[in-house]
This record gives structure tokens, sequence and C-alpha cells, in this order.
């Protein structure tokens, strides 16, 4: 689509010459105080613009994160270093304001389940030892809100509720993978393995998790004009970035009684064999390529 510039103190609300100026075009806006920058997005987006450019000044450059009650965006949204306010608007025709901008990404920017945060903990461990074991969803997670309140009960009716809340860190990938250790110890609880229930030793339960590891195909570092922001990986786990990949369930779990023809992986359990001085204990697995789909782990 063509470019188009806004005028200053334009982008929050109502938009002199939309659609018309904004519908199937990249808008640059000038930074606004009068809304967040999410908001700002939004509105342009309701009126049709295929991407935002965000004019930013140097010196007055401030994170802006999306709250509970702003919209997430579906068009490709970036930021500018505006400078010189009259050199921004040299670039641009004074009478229809339109023009081209050519940005220069080495690599492109990418969030989702298959990007590996930049904030994520990397290892191995100050005295050498492999680290992390797994990692889990833990950047912009909705998750429920305090009001402080413990006689309101709330609870969220949609996305934007105050009762919701959007968070980044240890805080939302631990409890990702407590579930996960949770619904492992239930499996075999309840006998779904293979209809005799068990009680799973703690190193059960820790292969299964990790065994369950998708590997991430894509890391977001911090800014650098040689890298971008971020870098493409092969999809060979364990690492020291990722450990084992992202804890996946459906990878290590299978059910007896499956009838949907859902693809799933065999699983031979051995847990707890007792192993005395001189004794040794042997196990062979046969595995046939032709089967296909499934690596052996």
């Amino acid at each position: 689509g063509a470019t188009t510039m806004l005028d200053r103190h334009v982008g929050c609300g109502d938009i002199p010459g939309a659609p018309g100026m904004v519908h199937g075009n990249i808008v640059l806006a000038w930074h606004q105080t009068a809304c967040s920058h999410p908001d700002m997005v939004h509105n342009l987006e309701q009126k049709g613009a295929i991407a935002v450019l965000i004019l930013l000044p140097s010196w007055d450059v401030e994170q802006q994160e999306r709250g509970a009650g702003d919209a997430v965006p579906s068009v490709p949204v970036a930021y500018v270093d505006s400078g010189p306010a009259e050199a921004t608007e040299t670039l641009f025709d004074a009478d229809n304001r339109n023009g081209s901008v050519w940005l220069h990404f080495p690599v492109a920017w990418k969030h989702g389940p298959s990007a590996l945060a930049g904030f994520s903990s990397r290892g191995p461990t100050p005295d050498g030892r492999f680290k992390p074991d797994i990692i889990a969803p833990g950047d912009n997670i909705i998750t429920p809100a305090s009001d402080d309140d413990a006689d309101s009960f709330q609870c969220p009716t949609h996305v934007h509720d105050p009762a919701l809340a959007v968070g980044s860190g240890t805080s939302l990938a631990a409890p990702f993978v407590a579930g996960a250790v949770a619904i492992v110890r239930q499996y075999f609880r309840q006998g779904m393995y293979d209809g005799e229930a068990r009680e799973p030793s703690a190193a059960l339960v820790k292969a299964m998790i990790l065994n369950s590891g998708v590997a991430l195909t894509w890391y977001y570092d911090f800014a650098d004009w040689d890298l971008g922001y971020g870098r493409v990986v092969d999809d060979s786990v364990p690492t020291v970035e990722q450990g084992y990949g992202r804890v996946q369930l459906d990878r290590v779990l299978r059910f007896r009684d499956d009838t949907d023809g859902y693809d799933q992986p065999d699983l031979h359990v051995v847990d707890s064999e007792e192993v005395w001085d001189g004794e040794a204990f042997s196990l062979c697995v046969r595995a046939d390529a032709a089967d296909g789909g499934w690596p052996l782990k």
C-alpha cells in the first residue's frame, strides 16, 4: 500500500480525510499524549490502515505496554525515530502528505508461541550445569487481575474485562509448567496409561515433561544493527537457550480409547525398577522407521 503521514495531534480520534487517507495505506502517526499507542493503533486499524509506524523522537522514547483494556493489533506496528520534525516532514509532499519510507530490518521481529522471549534466562549455570530444563509460555499472557476486594467475586466476561491483566515473566511460565506436571500425575494415577492406577515417581514425571518439549525456531534478542531483532535457529534440542523446548503434553501422553484418528506417540513406561549392588537392568527398544512421524526419545 501507499504511505501516508498524518498531521500532528491526529490519530486518537476522528481523522480528517478518513477513510480515503487511511484505508489500505501504511500510516505514519506522531506520538500522542491523548491516548496510548495501542489505542491509537486500534483506531487506525479500524479505519483501514494496513500497518502503522509511530514517529517517536529519540529523546522521548518510552515503553508503552498493552494494558488489560487495550485492543490487540492485528496489523504490523513499528516505532521510528522521527528525529527533528522538519527533517521528517521533508520526506513528504507538502500538498498530499504522501511519500515513500524505507525501513531496514536485517532480521524480522517476531513474537508468538514459536519465539523465545528476549528476557528468558539462558544457561548454563555459573558452575557449568545444563540449564534451563524446559520452557513455557510467559510473554504477554492474559491472567486474572485482583481488585483488592475479597468479597467482590469478580469474574471476567470478555477479553478486555478489567478483571483480566496482561503479564510476562516466570510468574506466568512457572504455573504453566506446574499445571502440566499435575496433568502428568493425574494421567498415571487415574490409569490413563494402561488402565492400571500407579503413583509415578518424580523422575518419571520429569522425564515426561522434558520429552514433551517442542523446539522453538526463533530467538528474540535485543535490537542490534547486525542481527536485527532476533535470529532463526534450527530445531535441535536440548540447548542452553531453551533446554528441551516448550512444554507440549500431547507429544508424550497416549490415550487408549482414542477414536478420532489423532496421531499419538507410542509410550512405554518403566518406572521405579530396583537395581541392587552387582545387578544389572537392561531394556531393548526396537524402533521401526517405517512407522514414521515420531522421533525416538
